[in-house]
């Protein structure tokens, strides 16, 4: 059994954020290939992080923005500024 010291705010953060990523990925009208080769970010982790199994570095988020054409904000908060 594997113990969390995950709060109910961390789990709904990465909830949203996986929420968000769908959105702003189809929005582009990217797959997950398209974006980890956009990004330099690996696959199987933009998998996980659209599965709430990980969320992504500041780095990576800065990364996953810019492959999106989007600001760090406008992914991790889904702050709109069109």
């Amino acid at each position: 059994e594997r113990v969390t010291n995950m709060s109910n705010n961390d789990i709904k953060w990465k909830q949203n954020f996986a929420s968000r990523l769908r959105k702003m990925m189809i929005k582009k009208g990217m797959n997950q290939m398209e974006l980890a080769d956009a990004s330099g970010i690996s696959q199987s982790s933009i998998a996980q992080y659209l599965n709430t199994n990980r969320v992504p570095t500041a780095l990576n988020l800065v990364y996953i923005a810019d492959a999106l054409e989007c600001t760090r904000d406008e992914l991790a908060y889904l702050l709109s500024y069109d």
